[in-house]
């Protein structure tokens, strides 16, 4: 999550949405006015702070940012987010999580104690996974609406078109010559994550689970061959 006074504009960070990547390309624009957290190692740094002080976390809602920012700011504030299919965000968290717990060998770490990685151990494939009880995300539609069921954002980047969206978001913002780097990938793309369902009855899983951003965020459902 960022709420970049200097800028004036705030990035709502949803879980699996390239939110690290976008972290890590606007942090050389950091001001000491900027909040910034989670995503980087200063901003997982103060997390713990904000969270605590004003409820302020790393995958903080658009609603819950803007109940503390209050409407003022919001309204003056260029308001972002980014979102991507979701077919291809549970194949994401899939893939992360599981490339996460092979790597972490630290037995009292935070991974341990959430609900994905509970899901990831206790299950043998992606099928399992995604009908696992503890695979609990929220919608993405969730994190940029308000309790209307109102999209409270000014601009949504797509992952699909992610490099041509964050170069609008850039222009908006007055920032040349910034790229996108790779950060907290899963190593999963547009092309390959429908290789992941095995069965018509898998994707409808996901469906059944997000149809809000199918419907809300103009996704297709895919049909396998």
């Amino acid at each position: 999550m960022l709420i970049y006074n200097s800028k004036k504009f705030i990035f709502v960070h949803i879980h699996k949405c390239a939110g690290s990547s976008i972290t890590q390309a606007l942090d050389k624009f950091l001001q000491w006015n900027d909040i910034q957290i989670g995503g980087t190692v200063y901003g997982e740094r103060i997390q713990k702070h904000y969270e605590q002080k004003f409820g302020l976390h790393k995958h903080s809602k658009a609603r819950e940012i803007k109940k503390v920012v209050g409407d003022s700011i919001w309204n003056e504030y260029f308001v972002f987010s980014s979102v991507r299919h979701p077919c291809s965000r549970a194949v994401s968290f899939y893939t992360w999580i599981n490339k996460s717990i092979t790597k972490c060998k630290n037995e009292k770490a935070d991974i341990w104690k959430w609900p994905i990685t509970k899901a990831a151990l206790a299950t043998n494939s992606f099928s399992d996974f995604i009908r696992h009880k503890k695979f609990l995300s929220q919608s993405q539609f969730s994190y940029i609406s308000d309790e209307n069921n109102s999209i409270i954002v000014d601009y949504i980047c797509r992952h699909e078109s992610l490099e041509k969206d964050f170069s609008y978001i850039a222009r908006n913002l007055g920032i040349d010559n910034i790229e996108l780097p790779e950060k907290n990938t899963s190593n999963t793309n547009t092309e390959n994550h429908l290789n992941y369902y095995k069965t018509q009855d898998d994707i409808n899983v996901i469906v059944k689970k997000w149809r809000e951003d199918f419907e809300k965020l103009e996704y297709e459902i895919p049909v396998l061959p």
